[in-house]
């Protein structure tokens, strides 16, 4: 690409003279034009020229041609945005992680326990009822202890034994189907639920 030393203390000048130019930078005695700012830089990494005394300083930022300039602004728009994008990701699998611990601890923590609560429930409510009557119950004991059972007779030997018969099959544990519950059995289940509610 081109580059061309101008011999003149105005930068306008120098652009007259260079019109193909990306950048114009001061230099001793005048201006250097490049075509393309790869070149300037190589030549900035390369070569440190200073300012003489009677010369203004350099800018901070040299002269960038439009085009460049415009060009950089979209370069800068589009790296910004991809790095938006990347912390979003970010952001989104930080979440995704919360949310999965959430309903880990939901399926392994308290549903399991809500469920122990249920049977230990449906225990104690069964249980109060009870499967015989006080007099059975007593004709059992006596029947069955070991002080009294040799002294029965053979009647209320038969009559307890009709009676535990009869009662076998309040005794077995039979499997029983569980009545459905309308409570969530999962964390899905009850934010759908809360949703439906909502709308």
């Amino acid at each position: 690409m081109r580059q061309e030393f101008v011999a003149s203390k105005s930068r306008t000048t120098a652009k007259t003279k260079c019109p193909w130019f990306a950048i114009v930078v001061r230099v001793e005695g005048g201006f250097m034009c490049f075509e393309a700012l790869a070149d300037y830089h190589l030549w900035k990494a390369g070569v440190q020229v200073a300012p003489s005394a009677s010369e203004t300083p350099l800018p901070d930022e040299p002269d960038v041609a439009p085009s460049d300039r415009d060009r950089f602004k979209r370069e800068l728009a589009k790296y910004q945005r991809r790095i938006d994008r990347e912390a979003e990701a970010r952001v989104r699998a930080e979440l995704a992680k919360v949310d999965a611990k959430v309903r880990a601890s939901w399926e392994e923590i308290v549903m399991p326990a809500y469920e122990e609560g249920q049977r230990r429930y449906r225990l104690y409510r069964d249980a109060h009822t009870g499967v015989f009557t006080k007099a059975e119950f007593m004709l059992l004991r006596k029947v069955l202890h070991p002080d009294t059972g040799s002294n029965v007779s053979a009647e209320k030997r038969n009559e307890a034994f009709g009676v535990f018969n009869e009662k076998k099959l309040l005794l077995f544990k039979e499997p029983k189907p569980e009545p459905e519950s309308d409570l969530p059995k999962t964390l899905a289940e009850l934010l759908a639920r809360k949703k439906t509610k909502a709308v």
